[in-house]
């Protein structure tokens, strides 16, 4: 505003008005505002003294009268004044720790024209105020406030964390641009404090209240790193891993898989003590699995790692077909990108081991093995990246093929009582023989063609039979010889060939009966002699009727004389027996029996036409010839027909009785050496 003055001089005594004078311009302007101080810091000390420290406002006019700190103990409420500054320089204030003076509110102003005019207010501040909390978990909780917000555009915006351990000894453990932290207790138990503080361009810092609790260490150190597990050449399992991110671990506490439950086997002192050497290990007979536990100083026990067990590697030799199967479990939980390719490692005749095949599979086939080399396989579990491994217990054997029997002997052929040929072995059951059977071939003549007939298993004795039923003995003699068959079904060793006894009769009219028979062939021992024994009426005589001793000569014979036999049926069989010579170097002695030969005589009857029972024939008796015993029957009959006599016994005759001389009838019935009946009828005259 503008304001004219001008003034008039008046004597008192005199109501005249006096002299006016000259006219003064006077021009108004608006008083100087000072720019508010802005507050950068608010530090409270350890004994809760709180200082406020602010940002000096710019004064170009010189108008600066005094700063004013105001304060309320709610963020709305009414503020008064806590302190007056006159010093324009001045831009700290401490108030001294009070009841009020952390819970409250602060802003500042600055005053010039002779305190009449004030700066803007500022933003409100508050002392940082620290909550540490204790969840009885092995963790501290830390929670502050903003000592203004937002914080000043100077601020370093990080709060630094303080922590008071061992008493009096504060140490930065971190920072956060955040209002809260969590810190892990890594003490067995201690009364630990805490205080955040966050620094200003301007250097000043703005440090919390303090705060803390009795704390104990219950945080689980961190799990190691199981790298992998092997066995070592004597079959032990060794493991290794990597040390615990947790420096207060004092030892690591090695488990074992029982039944589906981890079992501690042994504890191992140390941060870095990770190398395990399981001398009770019996990795050789199956896989084991394993984890690793850390232990820290204050008795904590990390979680269990992830499990790992050994490589069990397992083979199976074919022997057959020269091949090894070789098999083995899948390697689980490999760091580093898991198993990237299964080694599978061989050493021949105890030589290196040396690369076999590299795959993805846990299974091979080895095959075309070379007999009596002795083979070695471990397989060897590599991570993706290269750096882990972990190595199989190993596994031999030698290359082996089934086993030949020593010898392999026919020791006889024979005919035996039902007209079949059993055919006798003898084979080597020497410990670790292992034979499937036995093949046997045949044919009607010795120098072939020979088929197999057959097939018989092995069962485990020296001694065996085959017996073959499809042969027609009476009119064939039989070569045969075997192959025995490995246990992979292979043929290995073959007999000698051996010939049955063919025997043949044929009757003479002179009585005798002619019996040829081919040579038994062959035996180790030779051939002694060759029984001959007869059967009269389907009994044949323990004791032979003949004995020949072996010439040579390929076929024999001999000329038997049945006329002492005429009273019997008439059918004649013979056999012959072969028993072998002394020599055979296996120490046996062996008989052979040849086909049945039967030989039929005619049956004949021989009737008297006439007889007189007080002359020189006194009874009617026919003569019988080779006739059956059991099925003969005579009758005598009238010349009405009727039967007046009668007998089944051939050596019985007919006196002629009370009848009258004359004219009678006979019929007789009887049977044949064939089993044919035959009847006769014919004329006697009785003779009185």
């Amino acid at each position: 505003k503008t304001f004219h003055f001008y003034f008039i001089a008046q004597d008192d005594s005199c109501p005249i008005p006096g002299i006016r004078y000259q006219s003064i311009l006077i021009h108004l302007t608006s008083p100087p505002i000072l720019p508010s101080p802005e507050i950068k810091c608010v530090n409270v000390s350890s004994s809760n003294d709180v200082t406020f420290t602010w940002s000096i406002p710019a004064d170009p006019t010189n108008s600066f009268h005094h700063y004013t700190l105001y304060h309320s103990n709610t963020l709305n409420g009414i503020y008064d004044s806590v302190a007056g500054i006159t010093n324009y320089n001045q831009n700290q204030f401490t108030i001294p720790a009070g009841a009020n003076v952390l819970s409250d509110y602060y802003f500042i102003r600055a005053f010039g024209c002779s305190g009449y005019v004030a700066s803007p207010p500022t933003d409100t501040v508050r002392p940082i105020l620290l909550t540490v909390n204790n969840p009885a978990n092995g963790t501290a909780l830390l929670f502050w406030n903003n000592f203004t917000q937002p914080l000043p555009t100077t601020s370093c915006n990080y709060y630094r964390i303080y922590k008071e351990y061992p008493s009096g000894i504060w140490t930065l453990i971190d920072s956060t641009i955040g209002n809260s932290f969590t810190d892990t207790i890594t003490v067995c138990q201690a009364t630990i404090n805490y205080r955040v503080e966050i620094c200003d361009q301007i250097g000043c810092v703005s440090t919390s209240t303090v705060d803390g609790d009795l704390f104990f260490d219950q945080t689980d150190p961190d799990i190691p790193n199981l790298d992998s597990v092997s066995i070592n050449s004597i079959g032990n399992a060794v493991l290794g891993w990597s040390a615990s991110n947790s420096n207060d671990v004092i030892a690591y506490i090695v488990y074992q898989q029982f039944g589906g439950i981890y079992v501690p086997i042994d504890t191992l002192l140390g941060l870095n003590s990770t190398f395990y050497n399981y001398l009770n290990s019996n990795a050789d007979a199956g896989s084991e699995t394993f984890v690793i536990a850390a232990l820290d100083s204050c008795g904590n026990i990390s979680n269990l790692g992830a499990p790992q067990h050994t490589i069990f590697l397992q083979i199976n030799f074919d022997k057959c077909n020269r091949a090894c199967n070789i098999s083995w479990n899948q390697y689980i939980n490999m760091i580093n990108g898991g198993v990237g390719s299964y080694e599978l490692l061989f050493s021949v005749n105890g030589g290196p081991f040396n690369l076999l095949q590299s795959l993805n599979s846990t299974f091979y086939l080895h095959d075309s093995l070379i007999p009596g080399t002795t083979i070695c396989y471990r397989v060897r579990a590599r991570s993706a990246n290269g750096n882990i491994t972990s190595v199989s217990n190993r596994e031999c054997f030698t290359v082996t093929s089934p086993q030949q029997p020593g010898f392999f002997y026919l020791k006889r052929i024979t005919v035996n009582a039902l007209q079949q040929i059993e055919i006798d072995g003898l084979v080597d059951n020497s410990v670790g023989i292992s034979l499937s059977g036995f093949n046997l071939f045949r044919a009607e003549n010795f120098s072939g063609p020979y088929q197999l007939i057959g097939s018989q298993p092995y069962s485990g004795n020296a001694n065996f039979t085959i017996i073959d039923t499809d042969v027609n003995t009476s009119d064939k003699n039989y070569s045969y010889f075997m192959i025995v068959k490995d246990s992979c079904n292979n043929p290995g060793l073959k007999t000698d060939t051996s010939t049955t006894i063919l025997c043949k009769v044929s009757p003479n009219d002179d009585f005798t009966n002619t019996v040829n028979w081919s040579e038994y062939g062959r035996w180790l021992g030779g051939i002694n002699t060759y029984s001959i024994y007869r059967s009269i009426n389907g009994i044949f005589a323990p004791t032979p009727i003949a004995t020949v001793l072996f010439t040579g000569a390929g076929n024999y014979s001999y000329s038997d004389n049945i006329e002492q036999f005429t009273p019997n049926d008439g059918k004649f069989e013979y056999r012959i027996e072969a028993e072998e010579g002394p020599g055979n170097p296996y120490g046996i002695s062996e008989r052979s029996s040849s086909n049945l030969a039967d030989v039929y005589r005619e049956a004949e009857i021989f009737v008297p036409n006439a007889f007189s029972p007080k002359g020189y024939n006194k009874i009617f008796l026919p003569v019988t010839q080779f006739v059956s015993k059991s099925d003969y029957d005579l009758k005598i009959y009238n010349r009405w027909g009727l039967i007046i006599w009668e007998t089944k016994d051939d050596t019985e005759g007919w006196d002629g009785g009370n009848n009258e001389g004359g004219v009678y009838i006979w019929q007789v019935q009887y049977k044949n050496a064939r089993g044919e009946y035959i009847e006769k009828i014919g004329k006697v005259v009785l003779l009185r």
